[in-house]
């Protein structure tokens, strides 16, 4: 048994005979290719990587910000992973929609243009309490031009914790 065995995190995954990879399959290194079964004695099946027309976006480049957001909930938000994001003046994100149970918990916030900084405020009141942001120190975070944020989902506590 390899130290590559076990489960799968590949979201586009079909094996030769074009089926989908399912959460139960396991995931073999056999040489110097993989083996996907329900059965890890089973017929070797050697996986394909393929792209599909509904491939989830790990990116997305939301319009301009132009004014404060009180709950920030841009479209391939709860799939995505890294935010583009491009300001017009100085304006803030008061919440991000908490993920939903298929959504990645982790973002990256990166700040690519505009004339100003972007604050993303600490617990405000002002969003709903599962939106809100917890800010290193307590305090809100300014996100400059070209300056990017990790966040999580905090599940326990329903917020987005920033991760400087």
């Amino acid at each position: 048994m390899s130290l590559l065995d076990g489960m799968i995190g590949i979201r586009s995954v079909r094996t030769d005979d074009d089926e989908p990879v399912t959460q139960r399959d396991q995931v073999h290194f056999v040489g110097d290719r993989f083996q996907v079964t329900d059965d890890p004695t089973a017929e070797e099946t050697i996986l394909t990587i393929v792209p599909e027309e509904s491939a989830i976006p790990l990116a997305i480049t939301p319009p301009t910000i132009t004014s404060d957001e009180a709950l920030y909930t841009p479209e391939g938000i709860d799939t995505a992973t890294l935010v583009r994001l491009t300001v017009s003046g100085d304006h803030a994100i008061l919440g991000l929609v908490a993920p939903t149970l298929i959504g990645d918990p982790r973002k990256t916030l990166a700040l690519l243009g505009g004339d100003g900084t972007l604050e993303l405020r600490h617990m405000s009141d002002d969003t709903s309490a599962a939106a809100r942001f917890v800010c290193p120190f307590g305090a809100s975070y300014y996100l400059g031009n070209f300056g990017s944020i990790d966040i999580l989902y905090d599940n326990a506590l329903a917020v987005w914790r920033l991760i400087p």
